[in-house]
Order: structure tokens, then sequence, then C-alpha cells
């Protein structure tokens, strides 16, 4: 199941990627955002969205610091303890 899973969101990630007008339209629907701000929503949160599985190294960093710097935790481990890649080809 956990490979369907993710097969299904990358699929999902790709066509909203590739379909911006149909999928800022859906979005719509499910937010009752005006046009003006989903289109917005859509741009600042899409190019976060990888189709590959890999992590952004520089995002994963950004999040560690910001998780110490709120206060929210003390340290953060190791990246190899937070995740894996081994899987991806």
């Amino acid at each position: 199941m956990p490979v369907a899973l993710l097969t299904a969101w990358f699929e999902t990630v790709a066509f909203i990627k590739a379909h911006k007008k149909e999928a800022i339209a859906l979005s719509e629907k499910v937010t009752q955002l005006p046009p003006d701000i989903a289109e917005e929503v859509y741009r600042t949160e899409i190019p976060m969205y990888f189709v590959d599985g890999h992590f952004n190294l520089a995002a994963v960093e950004a999040v560690k610091r910001a998780l110490i710097e709120t206060g929210q935790v003390s340290t953060m481990p190791d990246n190899s303890v937070l995740y894996t890649e081994r899987f991806l080809e």
C-alpha cells in the first residue's frame, strides 16, 4: 500500500504542476478562496512539492533551523535519522 500511495501522490503533484489552471479551479471549490488568492497560493506552494521523492536538503535544513530557533526542540538529529532516499532511483 505505501508504494501505491506514494505513486498516486507523485502523479497528483505532476498533474497539478502540468495543469495550473485546472488545479487552481479545483482548489477554489475546496478552499472557497477568490481566484486571485487561489492563484497566489498555487504560485507560493506548488514549487515546494517534488515529483520524485527526493528531499531538498536546503529546505530540510531550513525547517530544522526553524524548529530550533522557535524553541520547539533544542537539537535536531542528523538527516540520516530523519529520512532515507535509499529506495529511490
